[in-house]
């Protein structure tokens, strides 16, 4: 069942949000996006779906072989992940 979702709830899921995270090699990277990524990336990890590292892995080979920023890979991965919870 959907939820109604208020105005103030929006705006702070659209709130940018910095992490610093471990790249596939060895490199550290920080990454702001919305904190409605970061609620979906801590769901999916959450449950198991997928670890963190592997969400950062996919994200990684998609942006090279897409030739697509990293950032917009890992929103990518994430929100695929989060809609197969659904299913």
């Amino acid at each position: 069942m959907d939820r109604f979702i208020t105005e103030k709830e929006t705006e702070s899921l659209l709130r940018q949000q910095t992490r610093l995270i471990a790249m596939p090699d060895g490199k550290r990277r920080v990454l702001t996006l919305f904190r409605l990524v970061w609620d979906s990336f801590d769901l999916v990890r959450g449950v198991g779906l997928l670890a963190e590292s592997e969400v950062i892995a996919l994200a990684a080979q998609h942006s090279e072989r897409t030739g697509e920023a990293f950032e917009m890979s890992f929103e990518r991965v994430v929100g695929y992940a989060h809609r197969k919870l659904a299913q």
